[in-house]
């Protein structure tokens, strides 16, 4: 297997870097209509019909592949003129001889009709499943054959300065291959440089989970429900607020964070990724300013307002930052410690406020935000600018310093070409599980290419569109879900609501609450893709559900440890599902034109239902009494049960198609 591995790679390091070259400084891109089609897991079907689709046309060059033996992505190249477009209309292509050209004699070559047989299972045009490793294996076995054993004794790294022409007068090259671009990452990529840059675009989203956090726990201290003897005559000790008014404090932040979340990719696209978290990083100090200096309520407003523009705008450019960055078989684990550093911020702020809540000591917590802000400010500078994002607007030089600082070597050509072919996609999903893939499957999914087969879905056109709508209701419900399950019930007013029964122990009970919610977040990261989303939607509503009702239950009748364990139950259900998920399944609920319009829409529900969350509570808390708000939360929970389990269909390992049942999964 290492043996055929270093032959297919050799073949890719003759061929395929110097046509990208050629093909993109022609405009010329033949692009496979796979993830369009499919989703993620780019489906046999698909590809093959348009592989034979770009293949009918008199060819020269020749066309990347998808890598052959991590089963199930096996994908075949073929050459082409013209773009696949042409053929693509409509979604699946078909095998069509273009009017008035003659069938190509590869089509009449027995070695070629078994090079197809083996391919894909049978000498007929549309796809069928490869097969895993035997069945790529068996395709190049029939393509060397096909090719005059020309792949025999290539020593990896060769180039000659042309290939030679396959014995068909007029068949290209063809091959199985995997792109020397595509190798497999190591330890070794993942360097000091890479981690540091990571770690300062992260303070962002670390900021984001600790503004969410701070007013927490000292609730009764800020709004004058605790005495206290103030150290600065010239501050107010604390700023009289009622519960609703605290509630409208706490929430304007999620109507800064979507502001921030609807303008930053925007600004992030213009002006590239370092320079908007720069830029972003200013209310991350201003903000804080506001509120720790402030003695109206006007004024600790307008400092969370600022607060949550910043962290609002994080939730997109840190993940986007961190997907260009990473080498690709790490994206997913760089994209997934997103999520971790959230929670890590929350844990930081939970744990100031255990020992900082008292007058004057508030002020600290909302000022020590702003020193991190400062320090990410600093910082920042010594960062370097996404290559991805340099090489997509022409700056190819700095892109290739940028990407070898990142990869502690020089030899990044192949990744840089890669990055100027195709751009950068709008859809470039940070919020999605699977890594950012193979630099083929980038390429294969490129936006930019003069041949692109679909325009991008419009956020309007998403809307309006009725053959959406199932989407559309999916993706809502899904994110109304995530909060008004009452997570942020817990994590903004947590110590408020456990100080009825538990007194003194309410702010440490929260900070083990933050703790347990980071320990399963990340423990549940590496079963999301061995269990299905939908099984672990279901698990974790179930628990947030019954959960939910037994913290109600401890708080009526007070009993402590009924309502302490409930909690922490309550936020390790969330974890292990309503967490992680939703984002996730809203990008693999609908094609990849779509995605951008799908997150456009996620992320305004959800910053929409924070808000409300954030803000009614604390007048529901008022009215139906401390205990009985989570019987609501538990009613919720089966509505939401009951959705899930008739709205929102399995994505694990599915194409879009299959997804919604307009095809049937080949295994």
């Amino acid at each position: 297997m290492p043996d055929n591995n270093n032959r297919l790679a050799s073949l890719v390091q003759l061929l395929f870097i110097r046509r990208v070259e050629r093909r993109q400084a022609g405009k010329l891109h033949v692009l496979l209509d796979g993830k369009v089609a499919s989703g993620p897991w780019m489906p046999r079907a698909g590809l093959v019909d348009a592989a034979i689709g770009a293949g009918r046309d008199e060819a020269d060059d020749v066309v990347l592949v998808e890598d052959l033996d991590l089963g199930g992505r096996s994908v075949v190249a073929w050459p082409g003129q013209r773009a696949a477009a042409e053929a693509a209309k409509g979604g699946s292509l078909r095998d069509q001889t273009r009017p008035g050209r003659q069938q190509p004699m590869r089509d009449r070559d027995p070695d070629w009709q078994e090079l197809k047989r083996r391919s894909y299972g049978r000498t007929g045009t549309s796809g069928a499943d490869v097969g895993g490793p035997a069945g790529w294996l068996g395709a190049l076995q029939a393509a060397e054959r096909w090719m005059g054993g020309w792949m025999d004794g290539i020593d990896e790294g060769s180039r000659p300065s042309s290939p030679p022409r396959s014995r068909s007068p007029s068949g290209p090259i063809i091959a199985l291959i995997q792109t020397a671009a595509d190798r497999r990452a190591t330890m070794k990529d993942i360097t000091p440089f890479l981690l540091f840059n990571i770690l300062i675009i992260s303070l962002g989203s670390l900021l984001f989970g600790y503004h969410i956090a701070e007013l927490n726990a000292p609730e009764d201290v800020i709004s004058c429900r605790k005495n206290g003897v103030s150290l600065d005559l010239s501050l107010r000790p604390c700023i009289p607020m009622s519960p609703q008014t605290y509630g409208f404090v706490t929430s304007i932040f999620s109507v800064g964070g979507l502001g921030g979340a609807i303008t930053a990719g925007s600004v992030a696209d213009k002006y590239g990724r370092k320079r908007a978290a720069l830029f972003y990083s200013a209310g991350f100090i201003i903000g804080p300013i506001f509120m720790a200096f402030a003695s109206d309520v006007t004024t600790l407003s307008i400092g969370r307002l600022i607060s949550g523009l910043s962290a609002g705008s994080s939730v997109v450019i840190a993940p986007l930052y961190i997907h260009n960055v990473a080498p690709a078989e790490f994206a997913g684990l760089f994209g997934a410690s997103t999520q971790v550093i959230v929670n890590f911020g929350i844990i930081v702020a939970q744990l100031l406020g255990l020992f900082l809540s008292n007058i004057p000591f508030w002020r600290l917590i909302l000022a020590i935000g702003g020193f991190i802000g400062l320090a990410q400010a600093i910082l920042l500078p010594f960062c370097v600018e996404s290559p991805k994002w340099l090489a997509s607007v022409g700056k190819t030089g700095l892109a290739r310093r940028s990407l070898a600082k990142l990869r502690g070597r020089n030899d990044v050509d192949d990744e840089i070409t890669v990055y100027s072919a195709i751009g950068v996609d709008d859809d470039d999903d940070p919020f999605s599980h699977e890594d950012e893939g193979t630099v083929s499957q980038r390429l294969l999914d490129s936006p930019t290419a003069e041949a692109t087969i679909h325009k991008k879905v419009t956020l309007y056109e998403f809307l309006t569109d009725p053959a959406r709508r199932r989407q559309l209701t999916a993706i809502v419900g899904i994110m109304l879900a995530q909060q008004f399950m009452g997570i942020n019930a817990i994590i903004m007013y947590g110590v408020g609501i456990l100080k009825v029964i538990i007194p003194s122990g309410a702010t440490l009970i929260n900070v083990c609450v933050s703790l347990l919610n980071l320990l399963v977040t990340a423990g549940a990261a590496r079963y999301i893709d061995q269990v299905g989303r939908k099984s672990l939607l279901l698990a974790s509503i179930a628990g947030m559900g019954v959960f939910s009702a037994l913290l109600g239950i401890g708080i009526i009748f007070k009993i402590q440890v009924l309502s302490g364990v409930a909690t922490l139950l309550f936020v390790a259900s969330f974890a292990i599902g309503l967490g992680p998920l939703p984002f996730m399944i809203a990008s693999e609920l609908v094609e990849h034109d779509a995605v951008g319009a799908a997150q456009s829409i996620g992320l305004t529900t959800n910053w929409l239902a924070t808000f409300a969350v954030a803000a009614g509570f604390p007048t529901l808390r008022e009215v139906v009494g401390d205990g009985e708000v989570f019987f609501i939360f538990a009613a919720l929970g089966i509505v939401f049960f009951w959705f899930v389990l008739q709205a929102i269909p399995e994505t694990k390992g599915r194409t879009v198609d299959e997804v919604w049942g307009h095809t049937r999964r080949v295994d």
